[in-house]
Formats: structure tokens, sequence, C-alpha cells
């Protein structure tokens, strides 16, 4: 009776624990699936935007989301110069946000994670270089594993250029380039950037859901096709943006009373945008939708190239140069040393209207460019525009004698964009060609 009453109880034991091993991963299953969002917040701010970090931090703590639905990693990197604030501590740390009921008060409060491929957390003082992509591809993964969730979002925050300020001259990037044309992740420390193809390659098949740039010059045309193919959308500015950024507080606050779409992502950020810079002169914010971005590129490039075959001797040239630069809506920096953007739309309505068998080109641009962008905001008050693309360098008010390496197609800089590499009808060419920059600035009549 005691054998039966053993073998009994074995077996209950087994069978007990074998349901009550498949309840956990139930649970488990369960919150993955019950998780809506995981929120990577790349904190490039070993630079002088290192106070602007700690508010920004404060406000994602002073958020009321659901936590539950909704989970925000933030790599934090710091400088040792701008900001004594928590401490002073210097380096770089991976935070999951948690609410704090002190509201911004410029006190970091949320959980330190411990991230071992960083060698960071557990109260080590460590300097990661943020503008190597091999932190941020780790960083993403490493996020991905810890907070499976529905979508995923990638929120890059910091410096982002089109313009290049004295102080930047010295920079390299992580692969030991130049500074290119446009390029993320400014670190002090290093000195150092992340190029717009070393980004591409860190984010590759990751599976990101949507990426937002809380830099300046993020909705420009070389951003958009270079990974197009990565990601649904892309919400950017494609001027300068404010010192303050993006109001992460009522982002979330907004976010979490919507549907948890990725269209109602974007739209969160939009409305946080024009409640905050409703006063500015000119803040802007484009939601860009990715999947027509590639059709976007090849008929920008088409009119491009059409436009250039109208510019037949060096007065035409001068007359182009001319309408471009003072007629058409830019986007660029108030330092003396600037790139410029030419807003697409505003470029090819002028084209169209000065050159009449151009307007056909003109119309189908403008078609592609309102299915690539579905929403747009500006305090201009204006019913156009939000994508831009790079025209030339000026120095005081003087546009540059030539483009930089990495903007000319077939040189050996390493670090060209996609765009670079395949653009037909805008780029220049190392050994010359018949796009719009070629005729516009190398070519002799």
């Amino acid at each position: 009776m005691k054998i039966k009453y053993c073998i009994f109880m074995v077996i209950f034991f087994i069978v007990f624990n074998a349901c009550n091993f498949e309840t956990n991963l139930d649970v488990e299953n369960f919150q993955k699936k019950e998780r809506a969002w995981t929120f990577l917040i790349y904190m490039a701010a070993d630079n002088n935007l290192e106070s602007a970090a700690i508010r920004d931090f404060n406000e994602l703590e002073a958020a009321q989301f659901d936590r539950a639905k909704i989970s925000i990693l933030v790599l934090l990197d710091r400088s040792p110069f701008y900001d004594n604030s928590n401490g002073d501590w210097s380096g770089t740390r991976l935070y999951e946000i948690s609410y704090d009921p002190n509201g911004i008060d410029n006190i970091i409060r949320s959980k330190e994670i411990v991230f071992p491929l960083l060698d960071i957390g557990g109260g080590k003082q460590t300097n990661v270089n943020t503008a190597d992509p091999f932190v941020l591809e780790g960083t993403i993964d490493f996020v991905k594993q810890k907070y499976q969730a529905e979508n995923y979002g990638l929120i890059m925050w910091g410096h982002g250029t089109g313009w290049r300020s004295p102080a930047q001259n010295n920079y390299r990037s992580a692969s030991n380039e130049s500074l290119g044309t446009k390029a993320f992740a400014f670190d002090d420390t290093s000195q150092t950037y992340m190029s717009l193809s070393s980004f591409h390659k860190a984010i590759a098949g990751k599976g990101l859901k949507c990426i937002g740039f809380d830099t300046c010059f993020g909705a420009v045309l070389e951003l958009a096709y270079e990974i197009c193919d990565e990601t649904e959308w892309i919400i950017a500015s494609p001027s300068t943006v404010p010192f303050e950024g993006w109001d992460y507080k009522n982002l979330f606050n907004f976010f979490t009373k919507t549907d948890f779409s990725v269209e109602s992502f974007s739209i969160s950020i939009l409305e946080q945008f024009q409640l905050q810079y409703a006063q500015e002169n000119t803040a802007a914010l484009s939601i860009i939708k990715t999947d027509k971005i590639a059709a976007l590129k090849e008929s920008f490039d088409s009119f491009a190239k059409k436009l250039a075959t109208c510019i037949v001797d060096t007065e035409e040239r001068h007359s182009c140069l001319g309408w471009i630069l003072e007629e058409v809506l830019t986007y660029k920096d108030t330092s003396a040393r600037t790139d410029v953007f030419v807003d697409i739309a505003s470029f090819v309505e002028e084209g169209g209207k000065r050159y009449q068998d151009l307007m056909p080109q003109a119309e189908i641009v403008l078609l592609k460019l309102s299915e690539v962008l579905p929403l747009f905001y500006s305090t201009e008050k204006r019913d156009y525009g939000g994508l831009g693309v790079f025209f030339i360098g000026l120095e005081n008010g003087i546009p540059n004698a030539s483009h930089p390496n990495d903007y000319v197609q077939g040189s050996d800089f390493g670090e060209c964009s996609r765009f670079v590499k395949e653009s037909d009808g805008w780029v220049p060419h190392k050994n010359g060609g018949d796009s719009l920059l070629d005729v516009l600035f190398y070519t002799t009549f």
C-alpha cells in the first residue's frame, strides 16, 4: 500500500509540475504578446546637448504611459563638461524608464540595466563611443531580446548634420573617414560621428517599425532612401530643431491613449511638436511613409536630369543657380558655414513654372511626394514641403566651389550613401556627367 501511495505521489508531482511549467510558459508568452511596443532612445549626448538630454530623460520619467504595453529603454551617453546634475557622472548607461511622480526635477530615478556586451551597468563607469555603429547594433539586439514586443521603435537623439559648425571640422567617422554630409551621434570624447551608411548597417534587418530622428535635418531624401527598406515610417524634421527637442512627456501621454498603431505613434509625435513649437518661426516636422521612397527618388532623378538639359550656356546656369538659392524654399543653419538643402516640392514647382516642358515631370514628383508625406507640419503654415535634398554648402552666403567627396558619385570615399551611389540625375560625378549638379557646378560652356 505504501508503494502504491508513493508511486501515486511521484506521478502527481510530475504531472503537477509539467502543468505548472506549461502555465509559466503561457504567462511568459502572454506577457510578450501583451507588450505592444519596445522603444530604444539612443541619446548621444557626449557633446553640448548634455543638459537637454537630462531634461528629456526627465520628461520620459514624468510621462504616465501604460507600462504594461510600452517599455522604453534609453542608452544615455554623457559629457564630462556641460551638466553636473545626478552626481556629475560621465560615461554611458542603459536605463529602463520608470515613472517618477516628482515630475521634471532634473534627477534620474529610473532603473539602470546591466549590459555585458558594452560592459556597462552594475556600478561600472564605462564610457562607450556611441558614434560606433557596433554600439547601436548591439544595443538594438539586446533590447529586442530582453524586451520582446509586437513592435519596435528607435529614436535617434542628438546632433544630426547637413550643416557643419567649426567645432565639428576635426571630427571623423567611427570608420575613420572625414566628416560626411549626413551624420549622427557626435561624440566629443572620441571626436567621431556615425555616418549615414554606418547607421544603415547598424539597423539593417532589425525589424524596426518606425524610426524617429530628434535631430536637425532628418527629413532629407538621402536619409529616407538609405533606410527605406529597414523601417515602415520615418518621423523627422527637414530643418533645424530647437535645443529642447521633442516633448517626451506629452508624446507618450498622447500615445498611451491611442490604439498603439504605428500611425498613432507618428501622429502623437506630430501633436506634441505642434503644441511645443507653435510660436516658433521655422519649426517643421514630417511623417514619411517609406514604401514609396524609391519611386519618389526615381521621379526626382528624372526631373533633375531633364532640367539639366535646359541649361545650355553660362547665362542660363547663373539664372538657374539664382532662382534655386533665392526663390526655392531651403533648409539651412544660421551659422556662417552651412549646407543648403532645397525643399523638393518647392524646387520642382518652381522648375516647372520656369520651364513649361518640365511641368508634367514636376507633377509626377509632386504626386509621388504626396504618397511619401501623408502628414507634414510647419509653423509657417505652408501646405507644401517637408522633404529636403542636399544642394551645396555656403560660406558667408557664398556657394562652395565643389561638393564634399562623399557626395560625388564614383569618388574613392568609402562611406558614400546609397543615394549618392545610385542617383543618376542629381548628384555630381567624379569624372563628369550630365546630372543637374554636374551641369550647375562643373560643366564648362
